[in-house]
């Protein structure tokens, strides 16, 4: 393969050490090596293997054509690819055999890679990015590692880094590689030229393997492992019933057992049928578990979670056909099994974009077994046939192929709302506090401080038919500067209207969301019959400086058991203190922002919170500046394109704020100048294309802007 991943012929550097038995002091030709013969077999060979894949593969034969010779007691050979990659010298393989087969090592090289990046400790060096040098020796599993897919991880990973020190951002790359490319073993070489003027570089070299990382990874769960020590991918897929709600069964069925634990969810895709198509859309995810089961075992767990969400309630089972739930092992370790009743990996993975593009969501950089491509070339490669197969219909007058349709999805209650491909979502703000310039004592009885329940329905009516796809309830005030009221007192406002539209013919199935940072309030919320739980401390309560403990987060402990939907919002301090708290000590207010979100849904997905139920808010208003707030606002798009958010739908509540009074000079939130202020920034959160919610007081006139901002700029909508 070449830089493009094409196969084409290119040059290879053959390095051969051979240790022979004995040396034979008589001159003996027969007693010792013959370098002609070596060479015109490793030639013979080279010519035999011209469609080989790997180096790796091509090393391993030329080591077994090498033992041939009786003298040659051991062998190593680095196989050099110059042309292998852009920015680097060269890649290799470093591989050693010998006749016992005891301690064999195989070892990726790759030498020199050019990198820029901002180091150092002083402000002059953080001024702009500087040049490093990297090289990788990459120790090998036993099965083979894409050293283009490790290089494409690193240079992304320290393109956006901003080390002090190049010790710990050794430490970094070698966690990226062991931790997300599943490197057993790195060594990492990193070379500063520019950092000595009298030296040609300082160089620091690290050694990690993944029991270094272990630690880390085992303290972010709330469950302790049980000697699971396989490593499964498995597809899910439902098409019948509450679909939404069969897929978090089947996952909190697979977690029962204390022989699997699921560790990492996928987004969601809703798709059409791939086969038999005459049957309701598929939503499709992929989830990564740890077990202790061995493959058949595993698989008869989940035929039996199948038998028990009524797979085969009727007594057939259809190949193909309509299911409440689906659950298919994809991949096992690194094992190939093809049984009657069992083939690992899944012999239709590299075909099925419903199931490749949420495994591309947890594993981008996971390797077939047997194809030897990743996740993410696996689709691509997919995308790419399917191109060239509407062209040779194109250019053969034949009728051009559709391919099945396919939506990522955001799942709230038996809705799916679509993400990209629909219409941006309109969240109507609904006050039950006395105290709120929007609704406050419109909502109550005239004489006394107590909800008029007739008014709130009527109200949420009202924000219904204006356009609101989501209703968003509040009883505790979060404006800067407000007083916090009892835990009594909110959960008197909140409950009973919540109770009331499910009990009102007209409005229970409305979607509704509850505003709270109080985990009691939120149980009770989601008793009661809400669909999410919109957090403005992003789970881990009134916090100073982005600090947390998940040990003590008695909400997302929450959303993990209820698999609620979440929104999770960034903010500093409480609603008395949030605005003396803008000082970000000098960084970027996007990077900033994103690095406090990115703990956050990190601590969340730990806990075992579903990736598709997750919303984030960058929490404009909260803790911000004028400035910052349209900072954010500019920058949305970028807090969810790259890194550990990429992905993750953004809910942006901008209406009526103080950031936008100031730019149209106002400082009453009733002030109509702040609607059309609000219009604007609307605008502009949609034309981010990252956002799927947005949370307004004025449902009626927001909703104009919206269908013609979406127009504009989501040309699927037309």
């Amino acid at each position: 393969m070449d830089n493009w991943s094409r196969v084409k012929e290119q040059p290879l550097i053959l390095n051969v050490t051979m240790e022979i038995e004995k040396l034979d002091e008589r001159d003996n030709l027969k007693k010792s090596v013959n370098y002609s013969t070596i060479n015109n077999d490793i030639t013979k060979t080279v010519k035999e293997n011209q469609s080989i894949k790997t180096i790796h593969e091509l090393a391993q034969k030329l080591s077994e054509v090498i033992l041939k010779n009786d003298v040659i007691k051991n062998v190593e050979l680095e196989l050099r690819k110059p042309r292998a990659l852009l920015l680097a010298d060269y890649a290799s393989c470093l591989i050693s055999r010998g006749r016992d087969h005891k301690n064999p090592t195989d070892l990726t090289i790759i030498k020199n890679l050019n990198l820029n990046a901002i180091i150092g400790l002083y402000s002059w060096e953080r001024q702009e990015k500087q040049r490093l040098t990297l090289s990788l020796i990459i120790h090998l599993s036993e099965k083979s590692h894409d050293y283009r897919t490790i290089c494409n991880v690193v240079y992304e990973f320290v393109d956006e880094s901003k080390f002090k020190t190049l010790e710990a951002l050794a430490l970094a790359i070698a966690k990226t590689c062991v931790v997300d490319c599943l490197v057993p073993k790195i060594t990492v070489q990193i070379y500063k030229p520019n950092a000595n003027t009298f030296a040609d570089s300082t160089s620091v070299e690290v050694t990690r393997t993944f029991d270094d990382f272990n630690f880390i990874k085992n303290a972010q769960h709330l469950y302790e492992d049980v000697d699971l020590n396989h490593t499964a991918f498995i597809a899910l897929g439902t098409n019948e019933g509450n679909r939404s709600k069969n897929l978090e069964l089947a996952i909190s069925k697979m977690n029962i057992s204390n022989l699997l634990k699921v560790k990492e969810t996928s987004f969601l895709y809703e798709t059409e049928a791939m086969y038999v198509k005459d049957q309701p859309m598929f939503l499709n995810a992929v989830v990564k578990v740890s077990t202790s089961m061995d493959p058949k075992v595993l698989l008869r767990y989940l035929q039996n979670i199948e038998k028990e969400l009524g797979r085969e309630a009727l007594g057939v089972r259809v190949t193909n056909g309509p299911r409440p739930i689906d659950l298919d092992i994809l991949y096992f370790d690194d094992l190939t099994i093809h049984e009657k009743d069992l083939i690992i990996p899944h012999a239709r993975v590299h075909e099925r974009e419903f199931v490749l593009r949420p495994l591309v969501d947890i594993a981008p950089n996971l390797e077939h077994p047997v194809l030897c491509r990743t996740s993410t070339q696996l689709l691509s490669s997919l995308e790419y046939n399917f191109e060239v197969l509407k062209e040779e219909e194109r250019e053969n007058g034949h009728p051009i192929s559709t391919k099945p349709a396919i939506y990522k999805v955001y799942p709230i209650g038996d809705k799916v709302w679509k993400l990209c491909n629909g219409p941006t979502i309109l969240m109507g703000i609904l006050n039950v506090t006395s105290d709120s310039f929007s609704d406050g004592m419109n909502l109550m009885n005239s004489s006394e401080e107590k909800l008029n329940m007739e008014k709130v329905l009527l109200k949420v009516e009202a924000l219904i038919e204006d356009g609101a796809g989501i209703i968003d309830i509040g009883g505790q005030s979060t404006r800067p500067g407000a007083d916090e009221v009892s835990l009594e007192v909110e959960l008197e406002r909140v409950i009973p209207v919540i109770k009331a539209i499910r009990n009102d013919p007209k409005l229970c199935t409305i979607s509704i969301s509850v505003d709270t940072y109080r985990p009691a309030v939120a149980a009770a919320a989601l008793e009661a019959g809400c669909d999410m739980i919109n957090d403005v401390t992003g789970g881990l309560g009134f916090v100073d400086d982005d600090e947390g403990d998940l040990a003590q987060t008695e909400m997302i402990k929450l959303w993990a058991k209820t698999k609620s939907a979440v929104c999770i919002m960034h903010m500093k301090g409480s609603p008395k203190t949030m605005q003396s708290k803008t000082d970000y000590r000098g960084e970027d207010i996007t990077s900033s922002i994103k690095r406090s979100l990115q703990k956050r849904v990190e601590l969340a997905l730990s806990a075992g919170v579903l990736r598709w139920k997750i919303l984030i808010d960058p929490g404009i208003g909260f803790a911000k500046t004028v400035k910052q707030n349209f900072k954010l606002l500019r920058d949305l798009k970028v807090l969810v394109s790259n890194g550990h958010l990429k992905g993750f739908p953004l809910l942006v509540g901008p209406s009526r704020k103080g950031f936008i009074g100031a730019a149209v000079n106002s400082k009453d939130p009733k002030d109509n100048k702040r609607l059309y202020g609000t219009a604007g920034a609307c605008s502009v959160a949609i034309a981010s294309g990252a956002v799927l919610l947005l949370r307004v007081h004025d449902v009626k006139e927001i909703s104009s802007v919206v269908a013609v901002a979406d127009c504009c700029f989501n040309p699927n909508l037309l």
